[in-house]
């Protein structure tokens, strides 16, 4: 398939998005000796350089900072599972979290770590695991003081105070409350979007057209836009509020992320994750003990669920848009794939989100069975009076009756 320029856009910015998710994150590339004295060596000079920055008041210092964590990050990838690499793990955490105040980034880089070290019988080992449960109780400490926590605190004591399945609970709670609230907007979304389909016809002439005239074509489109009623913006009406719903759940639940290691679901438990220990590398642990570390099964889950609701949506009646709708089909999952990945986000997250999905699925299907009968009606196509192909050459755009809204005709 020949893609078009818009297509090949779109294409180029959710590449743009993956490296930005990916490359910004994971820093320079620094050149780590081969050796792992050596390197520890070269990573304690640059501390020693920050730290002169330090006493000195320098501007540079959060950078030198930056600068000397990133490196003992390189050091700990390089040298993991050795007893080198681990020290480094923990000296980077430790410099994460104490001079950049970054607490969650460096429980983030240790939970990768320990990834890789879970087979390990070094005494090293009990540093990470230990330096991750030191993170992980500050980060609770001022989680419990925030809203979102509190919120999540409060429901769970509702659906029952079990701290093995009163969050699971709560989130399958939560996901129907938000479907519910979410149906009367979406269904309305998806009249409207059918609505507008069957005005393709008379859109196509249009854009035919005035093809050689952008400019005219963009004046021919507004004065129709506006003669029938259309908002061309309609279609990201469910924008907003998908977004809002996503960053406040992402908030509820991560904030209150470290009670989750007492919850369980279905294979997410303490003999599954056991057991998927002996895996090998980089498939070790990909199976959580519970619903606070990541399941990589239950997050491909998700990717192929959301994969399958995006085929259920309706499709364009405009050929680029159909080629958009697409391309969002198959990287959209990739996307949300390797960001709740490389985020290493917690099942729970997961979970809710994968719930959403299905639900989603099965509100589309219904909308699309209720709307089932639209397909069969006539397809709206433009008069003599209109833009239609025996038009006048500079004529202006005349009322179409066929294609004049039901709020538009209350109007006159």
């Amino acid at each position: 398939m020949t893609l078009t320029p818009r297509i090949r856009a779109s294409v180029a910015s959710l590449l743009l998005l993956l490296a930005l998710l990916f490359g910004a994150g994971c820093g320079p590339n620094y050149s780590v000796p081969d050796t792992p004295t050596a390197a520890i060596a070269a990573a304690e000079a640059k501390v020693k350089v920050a730290q002169d920055a330090e006493v000195a008041k320098s501007t540079k210092t959060e950078a030198l900072w930056q600068e000397a964590a990133g490196f003992y990050t390189a050091v700990a990838n390089k040298f993991i599972p050795q007893a080198e690499g681990m020290k480094a793990a923990v000296v980077a955490a430790d410099l994460t979290a104490n001079k950049l105040n970054n607490n969650y980034n460096a429980w983030v880089q240790l939970k990768q770590i320990s990834r890789r070290i879970i087979n390990s019988d070094l005494p090293e080992k009990t540093a990470v695991i230990n330096k991750m449960h030191e993170l992980s109780q500050k980060m609770d400490e001022v989680n419990s003081k925030g809203i979102p926590y509190k919120i999540m605190d409060g429901l769970v004591t509702l659906c029952g105070g079990n701290p093995e399945v009163s969050p699971v609970i709560a989130l399958f709670v939560i996901a129907i409350f938000v479907a519910v609230i979410m149906w009367p907007l979406q269904l309305k979304q998806y009249k409207a979007f059918k609505e507008l389909a069957k005005y393709q016809p008379e859109i196509k002439k249009i854009q035919e057209r005035y093809k050689d005239d952008p400019m005219l074509m963009q004046q021919k489109m507004g004065e129709f836009n506006k003669q029938h009623g259309i908002n061309p913006m309609q279609g990201c009406g469910m924008m907003i509020p998908q977004m809002l719903i996503f960053f406040s759940m992402f908030q509820l639940i991560q904030g209150y992320q470290f009670h989750f290691t007492h919850a369980h679901f279905l294979w997410i438990n303490e003999a599954v994750g056991a057991a998927s220990l002996k895996w090998p590398y980089p498939l070790t642990g990909a199976l959580a003990h519970h619903l606070g570390e990541l399941d990589i099964l239950l997050l491909f889950f998700y990717a192929l669920a959301q994969f399958l609701q995006s085929k259920l949506l309706p499709a364009p009646t405009d050929p680029t848009q159909a080629e958009v709708q697409k391309a969002m089909t198959t990287f959209m999952p990739v996307t949300y794939f390797l960001f709740m990945l490389q985020s290493q986000v917690s099942s729970a997250f997961v979970l809710y989100y994968f719930v959403s999905t299905l639900l989603g699925m099965l509100r589309q299907w219904l909308m699309n069975r209720m709307n089932k009968g639209d397909d069969s009606s006539p397809v709206l196509l433009a008069t003599k009076t209109s833009v239609g192909d025996n038009a006048p050459s500079g004529g202006d755009l005349k009322a179409n009756q066929k294609l004049i809204s039901p709020k538009n005709q209350k109007k006159k």
